[in-house]
C-alpha cells in the first residue's frame, strides 16, 4: 500500500510541475485545460506503468513450490 501512494504522490506533484512549466499558470482556466490534457495523455498511462511493473516484480518474487 505504500509502494501505491509513493507511486500517486510522485505522480501528482509531477503533473502540477509540468503544468506549471507549459503555462498553465496564466489563469485559472488554462491551469485546468493544460493540467487535464497531463492527467489523461501522461498521469493515467505513467499509473499503469508503474502498477504493472510492481505486479510483474512481486510475481518474479514469489517462491518457487520447487525450491
Amino acid at each position: 500500500m505504500r509502494a501505491f501512494v509513493r507511486i500517486a504522490i510522485m505522480a501528482a506533484i509531477s503533473i502540477v510541475v509540468l503544468t506549471i512549466c507549459f503555462g498553465g499558470l496564466k489563469d485559472w482556466n488554462s491551469f485546468e485545460v493544460i493540467g487535464s490534457l497531463l492527467v489523461v495523455f501522461w498521469g493515467i498511462p505513467l499509473f499503469i506503468f508503474f502498477s504493472i511493473c510492481h505486479l510483474v516484480y512481486k510475481a518474479c518474487r514469489r517462491p518457487s513450490a520447487n525450491g
